[in-house]
């Protein structure tokens, strides 16, 4: 993923507004952690900041990896 300004929780905001993560496919048992997350926002809309900003740093680059695939 390229580094720029965009704090994850600006990209993720950006992921969510553009597909509400609907293209996103995770393996529930390589990344639960990954897969709740998104099954949440899905289901409750994006509010990220109940989440640390490493874990939104995770997150924002495996979506952009899975989304990119």
């Amino acid at each position: 993923m390229k580094k720029d300004q965009m704090r994850s929780s600006d990209r993720l905001y950006k992921e969510y507004s553009e597909h509400e993560f609907k293209n996103i496919v995770v393996d529930e048992t390589q990344e639960p952690e990954l897969a709740e997350f998104v099954k949440r926002i899905q289901e409750k809309g994006p509010k990220f900041s109940i989440y640390s900003i490493d874990q939104l740093d995770y997150f924002a680059q495996r979506i952009y990896e899975l989304r990119k695939n």
